[in-house]
């Protein structure tokens, strides 16, 4: 399937949501355009990439052997940003806390290929572990507030609604120009949407803009996509 790439960024500042006070706060860092949390794995405090455009949560099997952690190479698959798949294995059971308390959980492990992440960053933790949690960023603070969403208590005034799409993936209702798209909702994505074709064919304002190419790298590769600019971006519907 074809991408088309549009060059503009999506303010995630507007999407800030605000945690009860009882709620614990943690800093996190936004390295080349991803948002890269602190976990707690087996007692030692590492780097992870936040990724909700990712369905499993992944360790680098180096990574993995290197603290010690067994795995196994038989196991799932997952898409890249090309639409490849790439298939994975997973990790025995192992002690993880994202921030709302630790759980032994088991980590889908990736042979290390193109770097999608920051330098340092061996995890990637996705809708797996993020489903039927609270996750609030607070891009001013750069603080990040995780906790179960059992009585979580909704902040005052009127928010974004997020559709609960293929995969567990969180999508945005977005205006591109005279036509709307569903967009997934991805911490971990820099620089850029990415549009199915049939977003672009559809909109004969789209359709009329000039096509440049754009490189981008993924969990399965680097890959070259047509890339448009777009005038005019609405979030939320």
């Amino acid at each position: 399937m074809r991408w088309i790439l549009i060059q503009i960024g999506l303010c995630l500042a507007a999407l800030v949501a605000a945690l009860p006070a009882y709620a614990t706060l943690r800093p996190f860092q936004v390295l080349d355009g991803q948002v890269v949390i602190t976990v707690t794995l087996n007692g030692r405090d590492l780097p992870a990439l936040l990724d909700t455009g990712a369905t499993r949560s992944l360790i680098d099997a180096a990574f993995a052997r290197e603290m010690g952690i067994r795995s196994q190479r038989a196991g799932g698959g997952t898409i890249g940003a090309s639409g490849k798949m790439i298939r994975f294995g997973y990790t025995q059971g192992a002690m993880l806390d994202i921030g709302a308390g630790s759980k032994r959980r088991r980590l889908g492990t990736y042979e290390s290929a193109e770097p999608f992440a920051p330098d340092g960053v061996h995890i990637l933790i996705g809708m797996d572990i993020l489903d039927n949690m609270a996750v609030a960023l607070d891009f001013q603070a750069m603080t990040i507030g995780i906790e179960r969403a059992v009585g979580f208590a909704q902040p005052a005034g009127e928010p974004f609604k997020l559709t609960r799409a293929h995969w567990m993936r969180p999508t945005l209702s977005v205006a591109l120009g005279d036509t709307e798209a569903e967009l997934v909702f991805d911490t971990a994505a820099s620089g850029a949407l990415h549009l199915n074709t049939d977003v672009v064919t559809r909109s004969p304002e789209l359709s009329a803009l000039p096509t440049t190419r754009r490189r981008i790298i993924g969990i399965d590769g680097e890959h070259e996509r047509d890339a448009i600019v777009i005038p005019s971006v609405g979030l939320g519907g």
